[in-house]
């Protein structure tokens, strides 16, 4: 099983295509990530069919909206809204790197719409930054990582003023 919940940044890495040849591979995407379109939940997989067998033998027959069918649908079709999406990504991760490797925040190398960070006192940055309204995750709880490591999405260039200005603030 193949989570690609973020491939829409990085689609030269998919193995979707292998899917249909590959009797043993599941794909998983969401339109959540890309499309912004978290409220709906949506998304969906590429299944051998003896899987797709399965799961329509055991499925609910009301598992996706009509509502949410149509706006999956319409930002399948909406080419315009990849491009420029992809665009403003790729600036403000450039800007983003250059502005907090200025404040001397380490941040991981990402393909996606977010980064890995180590801070010093993350938890005190998650709670504070929580109370001006802007929520950062702690990854406290992944595998691998400590209580030093939050994750930040990308967001448009006036969000990312007010985040690094409130970063900056309540940093120890």
């Amino acid at each position: 099983v193949v989570d690609e919940a973020f491939i829409d940044f990085c689609p030269e890495h998919s193995v979707i295509d292998a899917a249909a040849r590959n009797p043993y591979l599941m794909v998983l995407r969401s339109m959540t990530k890309f499309y912004a379109l978290a409220g709906i939940r949506l998304g969906y997989g590429v299944f051998p069919p003896s899987v797709v067998r399965g799961i329509h033998a055991i499925r609910e027959p009301w598992t996706v909206s009509t509502v949410a069918q149509i706006a999956g649908c319409a930002a399948l079709d909406d080419h315009g809204y990849r491009i420029k999406t992809l665009s403003i990504i790729a600036r403000e991760k450039q800007y983003l790197e250059k502005s907090l490797r200025s404040l001397g925040v380490p941040c991981l190398p990402s393909a996606a719409n977010y980064y890995l960070l180590r801070l010093h006192g993350a938890d005190v940055v998650v709670k504070t930054l929580a109370k001006t309204g802007i929520l950062i995750r702690s990854c406290a709880n992944f595998r691998g990582l400590d209580r030093s490591y939050v994750r930040i999405a990308v967001r448009c260039r006036r969000e990312n003023i007010r985040f690094l200005k409130e970063l900056t603030r309540c940093r120890p």
